[in-house]
């Protein structure tokens, strides 16, 4: 992503836009405050891929969002209690609809 005059992100780029904005710098432990998990920490929680993850969010059964495309999704942690997710994982419904694709098991 680049700024509205096409200039790549530098810090001083950032650091201006900050101070600009007031947007304040992130604090350590500021998303487990507001209970937010990125994606590898969702797919962490609840046992499973984290293209699992983005096939729920897609299927509009798991809420999160994106600030801009490519940013990471930010998702709230009670979400990933909801019935329809577990439901999704226990069925199966959130993995691939390619019949061809096969689990791959190691032991």
């Amino acid at each position: 992503m680049r700024s509205a005059k096409g200039h790549t992100w530098t810090q001083v780029r950032v650091r201006n836009f900050r101070c600009e904005y007031q947007i304040a710098i992130y604090r350590e432990g500021e998303r487990a405050e507001r209970r937010e998990l990125i994606l590898y920490e969702a797919a962490s929680r609840l046992k499973v891929s984290k293209m699992t993850v983005v096939r729920l969010i897609r299927d509009g059964l798991l809420p999160a969002r994106q600030v801009c495309l490519g940013a990471p999704y930010v998702i709230q942690e009670d979400d990933l209690d909801r019935p329809a997710v577990r439901r999704a994982i226990e069925n199966g419904r959130a993995v691939s609809p390619d019949a061809r694709q096969e689990t791959l098991s190691f032991q």
